[in-house]
C-alpha cells in the first residue's frame, strides 16, 4: 500500500503540479473556509482523541486557517520578483506530532500544496482521526486525492520504506530530535525541515515584575498539559527572589489554583496527557536529587496516570536529570541563579 501511495503521488494524474499559483491560492482559501465551517467538530475531535481543552483546540483551528491563506499569499510575493522563478519539488512528506494535531500538520500540508507539490501526510498515529477529519476539508475544497494522501503505516518497516524512498523530495518533520537524526541517517541526501525538542527557560532577575512573571510562567508551563517543546519547563530565578518566601508562596498559590481534569468540563485548564507510558516523567517524579524538594508535589487525578496536576520541583541544578531531560508534562523546575549572565549560561547548557 505504501508503494502504491508513492507511485500515485509520483504520477500526479490530476496534474496538481501543473496548476497555476492563482488556482492553488483559490483552492487553499476555500480549504480555510471549510476548516472554519467545521471548527466545532474539529475541536471536539481534538478533545476526544488528544485531550485538548476547548480553548486550546480553538486556537489551533485559527492557526491552521491562517496557514492555508498565508502560504499561497506569501508565494505570490516571490512570484512577483523579477528574475526569480520556482517549480514544484515533487513529493513532500509531512510528519507532524501529536501535541498539536491540527495546526502543525495543516501548516505543513498547506505549505507543500501551495508550492504545487503532491503531499503524503503521515500523521502521528495517536492523532490520526484528527488528520482524517481535516483532510476531508482539503479534498472537498478541490485538492485532488492524489495530491494529498493520508497514510498511517501499520509497522516500522513500511514507515522506513516511505521516509527513505528517493521519490520523497522533501520531509517536513515536527517531532523528536532522535527521529530527525534517524531520518537523515536513512536518507542522507534528502531535504529535511525539522523542528525538534526543547527545554524552554524563563529567566527572572531581581528587577523583574514577579506577579507578571508568575502569570506568564504558569501559562507557559502548564497549558497543553506542558506537552510542547516551547513550554516553560525551566524557571531560572535570581537568588534574592529564589530565597524570598513571599515569592514562593505566590508561585505555589498560582500553580495550585489551576483546575485540572476532564476536557469535557470547560472550567478545567489542564487536561490529560496523551500518553501514560512516560518513563522519563515517572523517573523525574520518583527521584529527587540532592538539594531538590517539591514546592508543589506531583499528584495524579486518575488511577491510570493520565491526568497530572501541575507540579513544581524546587532546587533543580543544571546537571540534574530533570534539568537535562525533555519532559512532556505539567512539571516546572525552578533553578537558583546568581545573575542574568549565569541564567543565560544555564539555559544554553542543555542539548536544546
Amino acid at each position: 500500500q505504501v508503494k502504491e501511495i508513492i507511485s500515485i503521488a509520483e504520477a500526479d494524474q490530476s496534474g496538481w503540479r501543473k496548476t497555476t499559483l492563482e488556482h492553488r491560492n483559490k483552492v487553499l482559501h476555500q480549504v480555510a473556509e471549510n476548516l472554519g465551517a467545521k471548527r466545532g467538530d474539529l475541536i471536539g475531535c481534538m478533545s476526544a482523541i488528544t485531550g485538548k481543552t476547548f480553548m486550546e483546540g480553538d486556537v489551533e483551528i485559527s492557526e491552521g486557517i491562517d496557514f492555508c491563506r498565508f502560504y499561497p499569499i506569501s508565494l505570490k510575493k516571490f512570484a512577483e520578483l523579477k528574475g526569480v522563478s520556482f517549480t514544484p519539488k515533487g513529493i513532500v512528506l509531512v510528519i507532524p506530532p501529536w501535541n498539536f494535531p491540527f495546526a502543525i500538520p495543516v501548516g505543513g500540508v498547506a505549505a507543500a500544496l501551495a508550492g504545487g507539490n503532491t503531499v503524503i501526510l503521515k500523521p502521528a498515529t495517536m492523532a490520526l482521526p484528527v488528520a482524517w477529519m481535516f483532510a476531508q476539508c482539503f479534498w472537498e475544497a478541490g485538492i485532488p486525492k492524489d495530491a494529498l494522501q493520508v497514510v498511517s503505516p501499520a509497522e516500522r518497516t513500511s514507515l522506513n520504506y516511505l521516509t527513505s524512498h528517493p521519490a520523497i523530495k522533501h520531509v517536513i518533520l515536527t517531532g523528536g530530535t532522535d527521529t530527525a537524526f534517524n531520518l537523515l541517517k536513512a536518507n542522507p541526501r534528502g531535504a529535511l525541515s525539522a523542528e525538534t525538542g526543547g527545554k524552554n527557560a524563563i529567566i527572572l532577575t531581581g528587577k523583574g515584575d514577579q506577579d507578571h512573571a508568575i502569570l506568564n510562567v504558569v501559562s507557559s508551563a502548564f497549558s497543553n498539559a506542558g506537552q510542547k517543546c516551547s513550554a516553560c519547563s525551566l524557571l531560572l530565578v535570581a537568588k534574592e527572589i529564589y530565597e524570598d518566601e513571599n515569592f514562593k508562596t505566590k508561585l505555589k498559590d498560582a500553580v495550585m489554583s489551576i483546575q485540572c481534569g476532564s476536557v469535557w468540563e470547560p472550567q478545567n485548564i489542564v487536561g490529560p496527557m496523551i500518553d501514560n507510558n512516560n518513563e522519563k516523567l515517572l523517573h523525574a517524579i520518583e527521584h529527587l536529587e540532592p538539594g531538590e524538594t517539591w514546592l508543589v508535589a506531583p499528584e495524579f487525578l486518575d488511577d491510570k496516570k493520565y491526568i497530572l496536576k501541575p507540579c513544581v520541583k524546587w532546587g533543580v541544578k543544571p546537571d540534574s536529570y530533570t534539568f537535562r531531560t525533555e519532559l512532556f508534562a505539567p512539571l516546572l523546575s525552578v533553578v537558583c541563579i546568581d545573575n542574568l549572565k549565569q541564567g543565560i549560561q544555564f539555559a544554553n547548557s542543555s542539548e536544546y
